[in-house]
């Protein structure tokens, strides 16, 4: 797990989401905006929707899942094009689906199809061109 500092909270989730600044990237649509001047690190949050599964054990696994690929892959520190970022990640709606037939058939295919399509997530931050909307300050 990662550091509460590194998490976002849900006052910063509401104001990217009003920000609409969407990149979507495989079975991910990432929300982001600049992290302030003087945090020098990146920070998330995710939602794994209830449509994945009404049980909390199941979204958990693959929150935990997706902190350890962020933690591993050191995306908490690397500096994006023009700085640190706040990013809120959801999961798809035409994905769920497709991750719900994996649940039902097994779990460690389940975790790593979804730590393929977060090696995908990170291939596309790395190589998008985050260019902030004029009335982003």
């Amino acid at each position: 797990m990662i550091q509460k500092k590194f998490k976002l909270k849900g006052k910063d989730i509401n104001y990217i989401f009003r920000k609409q600044q969407i990149i979507v990237a495989g079975s991910f649509s990432i929300f982001w905006i600049p992290q302030y001047k003087f945090l020098n690190y990146n920070q998330w949050a995710i939602n794994i929707p209830l449509k994945f599964s009404k049980k909390s054990s199941y979204r958990n696994l693959l929150k935990r899942i997706f902190y350890d690929f962020v933690d591993k892959n050191e995306l908490l520190t690397y500096p994006f094009e023009g700085g640190f970022k706040r990013f809120f990640v959801t999961l798809n709606k035409r994905w769920i689906a497709k991750f719900v037939k994996l649940l039902q058939k097994d779990k460690d295919l389940l975790k790593v199809e979804f730590v393929e399509e977060m090696d995908k997530m990170q291939k596309r931050l790395k190589s998008f061109s985050f260019q902030s909307s004029k009335n982003d300050k």
